[in-house]
């Protein structure tokens, strides 16, 4: 599963050109970033014949977009990230490619749903109303071939 997430992420920062936190730990600072949780896994099928080996399963993610700041520059790169996550929502698909072995690799999709529209968060604390958040909040479902994880 390991192989997967790294894979995920490497197409996060390809495509999107973010940084990916694999939550549950905490990032600091108003970064722009892509916080990945564990939502689920399910099996997604099997081959006709029914063998094991042909089992597909399916892993989801929340993916959840933030940033933070106060200023145009940081807004007008929102927008300009908020774009770039649009178009995945729209196409739905982001090739990802996950690392077998030395030689080998295995090319797999991660399907992305916006689950949420972004939304703007201000801090609670009066005394600090700013930096401001912005936050848009999708799943991320891959499809994968269960022998890949072993099991």
């Amino acid at each position: 599963m390991e192989r997967i997430i790294r894979a995920l992420e490497e197409g996060i920062k390809r495509e999107l050109n973010l940084r990916t936190i694999v939550l549950p730990q905490r990032a600091e600072g108003a970064t722009a970033a892509i916080s990945l949780s564990f939502a689920g896994i399910e099996a997604a099928g099997e081959a006709a014949d029914n063998h094991k080996v042909n089992a597909m399963e399916k892993v989801q993610f929340w993916a959840t977009y933030s940033t933070g700041g106060t200023h145009m520059a940081w807004v007008n790169q929102a927008i300009l990230d908020s774009r770039k996550l649009n178009r995945l929502n729209s196409d739905g698909k982001m090739e990802i490619v996950v690392k077998i072995d030395q030689d080998k690799t295995k090319r797999l999709y991660a399907v992305w749903s916006r689950l949420q529209e972004g939304s703007f968060i201000y801090s609670d604390d009066e005394e600090k109303p700013m930096p401001v958040a912005y936050n848009e909040t999708y799943r991320v479902t891959v499809a994968y071939p269960a022998s890949m994880i072993g099991g």
